[in-house]
């Protein structure tokens, strides 16, 4: 949510929203992320101001999403673990 109503979501914001959408029906389940994990996000996501625009957030959930979804069909036991060929890897990180 974009409580200062400039148009971008700073990094509160921006975790707060993620976590918000994830426990959503639709959500990301089990969406949990570490805190290096978030800043590299942030880092690739916002601005040099540290702003995330909706258009940037948008990308980033369809992103994350995808990759949440494709990582819970090779960890079917939910034990936080999958296994990927190269190839597999590769084609989920360039093009999701």
């Amino acid at each position: 949510m974009d409580t200062s109503g400039h148009g971008y979501f700073n990094s509160y914001e921006f975790r707060h929203i993620l976590y918000m959408l994830a426990s959503q029906k639709n959500g990301i389940p089990g969406f949990r992320i570490s805190n290096a994990t978030f800043n590299a996000i942030v880092m690739r996501y916002s601005d040099k101001d540290g702003q995330v625009r909706f258009n940037d957030f948008v990308s980033c959930y369809i992103k994350l999403r995808t990759l949440f979804d494709t990582f819970k069909t090779k960890d079917p036991a939910g034990h936080g673990r999958a296994r990927f060929e190269f190839n597999e890897f590769a084609v989920l990180t360039m093009y999701s």
